[in-house]
């Protein structure tokens, strides 16, 4: 179940490391013009969602590391990997689904 998570948080990390960069690079998103649902959260926040791209990196490289510690079994892995999760629970709707996925996988156990 381990590698299964492994593979999702790789997922998500690349993903979002990109679409952060991305947004930094060319002022959008990768995709349509608009973001994604999330966007509706963070507007409402007063929050204008094309200046979330360190947000997305650095939450992308917490993945990254959660991803290494669960390869090489450190300690704190699990909890990272719970906190990234809970921390991505509002990236509407692939982000959001990676996260339910591996907050199940989690209590599964």
């Amino acid at each position: 179940m381990n590698m299964i998570i492994v593979i999702l948080a790789l997922m998500q990390a690349c993903w979002m490391l990109f679409d952060g960069i991305h947004v930094l690079h060319k002022g959008k998103y990768f995709g349509p013009p608009t973001p994604g649902p999330w966007r509706h959260m963070f507007i409402k926040l007063g929050v204008n969602p094309l200046a979330l791209g360190p947000l997305f990196i650095t939450l992308g490289l917490c993945w990254f590391i959660a991803a290494y510690a669960l390869i090489f079994n450190f300690t704190w892995a699990s909890e990272l990997v719970l906190l990234c999760a809970i921390a991505s629970l509002w990236y509407l709707p692939i982000g959001s689904i990676i996260a339910l996925i591996i907050l199940i996988l989690i209590f599964l156990g």
